[in-house]
Formats: structure tokens, sequence, C-alpha cells
């Protein structure tokens, strides 16, 4: 099974280069393909972002987290799933004309580039919605017990206006005047989701509040 000697006798890069198989293993299986002719380029275009490349430090992060606290990897998948497709999406849209305006990404193409910016957004939108579709698919499997359904949500927020999209918002229209609105913005456009890789399992695991204060310090810093 994937992730059973992920504990044991790794170093470091062992240990990283683990989690990260795993993590694009699932990635992978859970990445569309379709016949149809538009739809089958919206795959295309969602592989294409989502499917290789990148550090997937979120992935890892929540992979560890959940090792650390003692849980098993399989059930804890689907959040470091869900936390990489809400990033692959975030890059897609945040390299378009609109917002940070990048051809390149990670050395090829960025999707608008490489497949025009409506089936660049379309492709960013449906990571998200698949994002979703693993945390919701994840409760419905393993039960809404108040911690899976805690951790979602935490996903859901940082995320949303009060998280990636509000810090990205800020860059966009907002004069930074100071290192504490710099600082600001970076928590939310970068750092909650990072936070949210970080917290997600230990919430759903119900870490002791010790745990979950050093945690919360690591992922906020």
């Amino acid at each position: 099974m994937p992730g059973d000697d992920v504990r044991d006798g790794l170093s470091f890069e062992g240990r990283y280069g683990e989690y990260k198989r795993v993590v694009d293993g699932f990635l992978r299986a859970r990445l569309p393909a379709f016949e149809a002719e538009g739809q089958a380029r919206l795959g295309e275009a969602m592989r294409y972002s989502a499917a290789d490349g990148g550090k997937r430090v979120r992935g890892v992060l929540a992979l560890a987290v959940n090792d650390l606290l003692g849980g098993d990897v399989q059930p804890a998948l689907p959040l470091a799933g869900a936390i990489e497709l809400i990033h692959a999406y975030s890059l897609v849209h945040d390299d378009m004309p609109c917002m940070d305006d990048d051809d390149f990404r990670r050395g090829k193409p960025s999707c608008h580039r490489a497949f025009g910016e409506a089936i660049a957004l379309l492709a960013g939108d449906a990571l998200l919605n698949l994002a979703f579709e693993v945390l919701l698919e994840w409760l419905a499997e393993q039960g809404p017990g108040a911690g899976r359904a805690a951790a979602a949500a935490f996903i859901a927020r940082a995320a949303g206006a009060d998280g990636m999209a509000g810090g990205q918002a800020i860059d966009l229209c907002a004069k930074i005047a100071d290192e504490s609105a710099l600082t600001h913005l970076h928590r939310l456009k970068t750092g909650r989701l990072i936070c949210a890789a970080v917290l997600a399992p230990a919430i759903c695991l119900g870490a002791g509040a010790d745990d979950y204060a050093a945690l919360r310090q690591y992922g906020d810093g």
C-alpha cells in the first residue's frame, strides 16, 4: 500500500519524495479524460495544469502532519489532493491576463497560452469544483464526523474571500503602503492554503490543544 513505508527509515528527501509520489498518483487517478471534443480539451487543460510538475508542498505538508499525528495515509489522501487541486486552479487563474498575466508556469507555457483564455478559465473552475467533489466524496465515504466536516470547511474558507481569493483581490486592487499590509496580503493569498494543509489533518484527527497550537504557529509562520 502507498505510505506503508513512509515513516520508516527514510531521510527528509526520501519522505518528501514518497509523500509527493502518493499525492501525484492520487491526482492522476482523479483528473478526468473525456471523448467529446470540447470536453476533451477541457480535461486535457486540467491535466496539463495539475497532473505533473510542482513541488506539491501543500499536499506533502498535509500527509506529513497526518503521519506525525498517527493517521493512516489512505484516508488523508483526499485532503491532500483537494488542497493541491485548489492550488492548481489558483495558478491557472493567477497566470491569466486579467490577473498577473504570466506566459510561463513551471518552465512551460501557462494554461491560457497553451489552451486559450476561455478553456483556461473553465479548467480553473473545473479544478476547484473537482477539489470539493473529492472532499464531499471523502465525507460521504468516511462519514461526516465533526472533525472531518470542520476540516473540509477550514479548507473552503482558506480558498475563499477571507483567504486565497481575498489576498488576490488585495493584490489586484489595493495600494500596499507598509510591511503590515504586505504581510496581510501574503498571509491570505499564499499563507492561508498552506495553513489549511497543516491544520486540516489536525482538525480531522482531533489533535490535542498543545499539538494544534504548535501546528497553528507553524502554519501561520
